[in-house]
């Protein structure tokens, strides 16, 4: 139906438009995201004089409205060299999931709240060949698109799942 809007019928025309007409269907897969974060590259730091440095985010849930509210881990790594190079763990204390059931009142699922056992507040929230992987995948982005990004990731079962992929112009560690 968008092809024939009057917007559209107005561009190809006063374009002179008349070589084929298509549209494209964006399918998005809902994520059950178990880890999920932020990855820049390339970034700056102080303390490192490479051009392969990136930031890596991790909190364990769902991406939410409420991200602010709780600390990520911060790991930097090293693309060039396949090599983690800090690792700043955070105490997470709960997480977000989404709800398996439609609520009655929006018949939407929604997020729920759920607290982490004491045991797992404490530990880093990325395994390092992730922190690895998402270093070079941010690299190959950036590489491809010849510009710093920043890659929105979730981890679902065992893989790695990009949920965003933006060009950035400029990233500074703080």
């Amino acid at each position: 139906a968008s092809l024939f809007s009057p917007e559209a019928l107005l561009i190809r025309y006063r374009e002179e438009y008349e070589g084929d007409l298509s549209i494209s269907i964006i399918i998005q897969k809902e994520v059950q995201a178990e880890i999920f974060g932020e990855v820049f590259y390339p970034a700056q730091h102080p303390n490192y004089d490479t051009n392969a440095l990136t930031e890596v985010t991790a909190l364990l849930g769902m991406p939410h409205d409420y991200a602010e509210e709780l600390h990520p881990d911060i790991y930097l790594a090293d693309a060039n060299r396949d090599l983690i190079l800090e690792k700043h763990v955070t105490t997470q204390e709960y997480m977000y999931l989404r709800e398996s059931r439609k609520s009655t009142i929006t018949g939407q699922k929604g997020l729920k709240r759920m607290d982490i056992s004491m045991e797992w507040q404490r530990r880093q929230k990325l395994a390092d060949p992730y922190i690895q992987d998402l270093a070079m995948i941010a690299k190959h982005a950036a590489d491809l698109l010849d510009a710093v990004v920043e890659l929105e990731w979730a981890i679902e079962g065992d893989q790695i799942v990009i949920l965003h992929l933006r060009r950035v112009e400029e990233f500074k560690f703080i």
